[in-house]
């Protein structure tokens, strides 16, 4: 039978496992966000958090066979953890009002990464993870010192302990990442996190030892710290550097984080820290989302993937004849904010698009919208995600455009937005029919020939219905017909495509090469 004394042991494993797997789903959205959803940001921090790890569990050994009390220093290397994580991140809030500081946080995410960039993330991830995993690993032999007191046991009691260290890893990674994140926010899961460290400090103020006062002021900074650390919105806010005296409107759950900053005469969304869509609209993510419906001689449905603000979207409706369109966002925080700044200004772009019943706004992948659809679209248009962000590959892959094609009614048109010449040759690789338009660089895609004029296009923009729709959203037509002035490519059944360096699901290379040094988001280059 197993000893009371070992479940206990077990509880408290249990708790430890929790609060470390719950801490760190709050570093990665948090450096996430200042780092601008970059794809490497997973593999430094959990590379990170795993030397630490090792370095305190050879730190543990080390000292194990001096502790004389397991318990004890157990329990205050789990308080340490949730005094360090509340300390840190709320110096790392603090940090965005103190110059030049905050200027390197804004900056981090931005623009191609240097060897200057790579010291400052490494430290940002130094400073916040190592600490807390260097004293998890220090737990592990700690544990067994305390439970191991039979040779013959050793087997059954690094089991035990193992499968409850597992168990707090998989609740806190379902709990913190599907209910509190979901709930209460990123600050909120902090707080969560330190207040059940608070809990197990408690558990040694029961004992009638002179550790009972280090325990209670233990505590009790960490309930103060608790109470003093902002709450989500402001959190954020301070994060994004909305100004004092702007609006910030913040929505957060598990699939993401939006919040939009409301200025006098203007708009930003940001999503997972990057700037995604502004009001007014721009006349370049307009002209995407309206010239699919505009080029199409008859485009009854229409689905966009990816919403922000709603430009595209509010394009994609701005054909009369057009009686459908799904709209598809992956992170549902974007609606939130979206919503609530339509109630805030009433902007009458944004209106329009929320109250037109044509619209069905959907919380979802893209992909999986597609893989799962019994219907077909007269077009079908993406515009989610930069290519330089994490997991934008399986948007502008080879694979995901063959899915938009299958999609694709007789004569429908897919249209791409063409941020490098790595999409325009995966995105040609795929359609028959094909062209490239210049200077926004947008790919219209089909499996007939595509009736595109430019003539024809300025003229649809000038038609009144179209015309008014457009002034509503606060910009002017000849604004948008100047995104697409000229053809500077153009690929038929029979052109020659060779293209052996495109972007496919298993070797994404924009979504990482964009990344490296000496490279950036230049539209129409590549690496």
């Amino acid at each position: 039978a197993v000893p009371r004394r070992v479940w206990t042991w077990c509880a408290l494993v249990f708790v430890s496992g929790f609060i470390i797997i719950a801490l760190e789903i709050v570093w990665f959205r948090v450096v996430g966000v200042i780092l601008q959803g970059n794809v490497y940001t997973f593999s430094i921090v959990l590379g990170v958090f795993l030397i630490a790890d090792a370095l305190g569990i050879w730190i543990g050994i080390h000292i194990v066979r001096r502790v004389a009390d397991p318990r004890a220093l157990f329990i205050g290397l789990q308080t340490a953890v949730g005094l360090y994580a509340l300390i840190s991140i709320g110096a790392l809030y603090l940090a965005y009002d103190v110059w030049p500081i905050a200027e390197e946080l804004v900056t981090l995410g931005m623009g191609a990464v240097t060897p200057r960039k790579i010291a400052l993330v490494f430290l940002l991830v130094i400073v916040l993870v190592t600490p807390p995993a260097l004293l998890l690993g220090m737990s592990f032999p700690i544990v067994q010192r305390a439970v191991q007191e039979d040779p013959d046991l050793v087997g059954q009691r690094v089991g035990l302990i193992q499968l409850w260290n597992i168990l707090g890893n998989a609740a806190g990674s379902l709990v913190a990442g599907l209910v509190l994140l979901h709930v209460l926010g990123t600050a909120g899961t902090l707080r969560v996190v330190a207040l059940l460290a608070f809990l197990v400090t408690l558990l040694l103020l029961l004992e009638r030892t002179a550790r009972r006062t280090a325990a209670g002021l233990a505590a009790a900074a960490i309930a103060a710290l608790v109470a003093v650390f902002p709450g989500n919105a402001a959190f954020w806010e301070r994060i994004h550097s909305v100004p004092t005296g702007i609006t910030g409107i913040v929505a957060e759950d598990r699939s993401g984080l939006a919040l939009v900053r409301v200025a006098p005469d203007a708009a930003h969304l940001f999503v997972f820290g990057h700037f995604q869509s502004r009001v007014p609209f721009e006349s370049y993510h307009l002209l995407l989302g309206a010239i699919g419906p505009l080029v199409h001689p008859d485009p009854k449905s229409v689905m966009v993937i990816g919403s922000g603000l709603g430009a595209t979207p509010y394009g994609a409706g701005l054909n009369p004849s057009t009686t459908k369109v799904r709209v598809v966002e992956i992170v549902e925080p974007v609606y939130e904010v979206r919503d609530a700044f339509a109630r805030l200004k009433r902007d009458r772009g944004i209106a329009d698009l929320v109250d037109d019943r044509r619209y069905t706004h959907v919380v979802g992948d893209g992909r999986h919208d597609l893989a799962i659809a019994t219907e077909r679209y007269d077009v079908i248009e993406a515009d989610a995600i930069l290519p330089k962000t994490a997991n934008s590959g399986l948007l502008y892959s080879a694979q995901f455009f063959a899915m938009v094609r299958d999609r694709l009614r007789p004569g429908g048109i897919a249209v791409q937005w063409a941020p490098t010449s790595r999409t325009v040759a995966t995105f040609a690789s795929v359609f028959p029919h094909v062209l490239h338009l210049r200077p926004l660089d947008i790919l219209l895609g089909s499996n007939a020939p595509i009736p595109f004029d430019p003539a024809r296009l300025r003229a649809r923009l000038e038609e009144p219905a179209i015309k008014a729709k457009i002034e509503a959203a606060r910009v002017a037509p000849a604004d948008m017909a100047r995104w697409a002035e000229m053809v500077v490519g153009r690929w038929e059944p029979t052109s020659l495509r060779p293209f052996p360096d495109v972007n496919t699901d298993l070797f994404p290379k924009d979504e990482y090469y964009l990344n490296n040094i000496g490279t950036g988001l230049a539209i129409g280059t590549h690496r």
